[in-house]
């Protein structure tokens, strides 16, 4: 998949149970979303932060935690939405 490396994706145990998935994809400034693979069946929280060097960037990237066909959609927003950009980003579920 464009954009994502599973190599970087790291998962762990939740304290009091459930899982948690972490890592970075990249959005081409021709795109507006991205989908994340997974191994979650259930998520209940999902965020993603842009890594920039300026801090008069407003980047965010959400998603609806809707796991579809083994993946996590992330739509990105923000004033500079045009930008090809990396994200950080995390779900939680089980």
């Amino acid at each position: 998949m464009a954009g994502f490396d599973l190599d970087t994706q790291r998962s762990y145990t939740l304290p009091g149970g459930g899982r948690g998935e972490s890592g970075y994809f990249d959005i081409s400034a021709r795109s507006r979303s991205i989908e994340v693979p997974t191994r979650l069946i259930n998520c209940y929280s999902g965020t993603a932060v842009a890594k920039t060097n300026s801090t008069t960037h407003s980047l965010a990237a959400t998603t609806d935690c809707a796991i579809t066909a083994g993946a996590i959609t992330f739509w990105r927003h923000g004033q500079y939405a045009q930008e090809d950009v990396r994200y950080y980003y995390e779900v939680k579920g089980w």
